[in-house]
């Protein structure tokens, strides 16, 4: 779709507001940007609305919300981390070295097999009675 044409410049500029303001879904964004690398009127319009929105930002002083706002956003996202059980008395089996070292044992092991199955002579067949 060609949306540097005069009379999709409405289309063209709403796209191009969703895209500053981060609300088009993924695969909007992908072809915007996409579009804007071969299009000059789409790079233009997008640049236009990243300049309005910036005016924005720089009327407004930073700050830093205190870490309890940050500890509630982590909770209602459900991104607290887990409590570790590899330090809880009696989780041994949750403890990586043990299971590394009986994986290169168990590897030793199968190793030792093979080199003696292909070490030892032929069995040679019995004659038949």
């Amino acid at each position: 779709m060609n949306l540097s044409r005069p009379d999709r410049r409405e289309r063209l500029d709403r796209l191009a507001a969703e895209f500053a303001l981060g609300t088009s879904p993924a695969r909007v964004r992908r072809r915007l940007s996409s579009l804007a690398q071969r299009d000059r009127v789409v790079a233009d319009a997008l640049t236009e609305w990243e300049r309005r929105l910036a005016v924005l930002v720089e009327g407004v002083p930073s700050m830093t919300p205190p870490p309890r706002v940050w500890a509630r956003i982590i909770a209602r996202l459900g991104l607290e981390p887990r409590p570790s059980t590899a330090n809880a008395p009696g989780a041994w089996w949750a403890r990586l070295g043990l299971w590394q070292g009986l994986t290169a044992l168990g590897f030793v092991a199968t190793l030792a097999l093979g080199v003696l199955q292909f070490a030892r002579p032929p069995v040679s067949a019995a004659a038949p009675i």
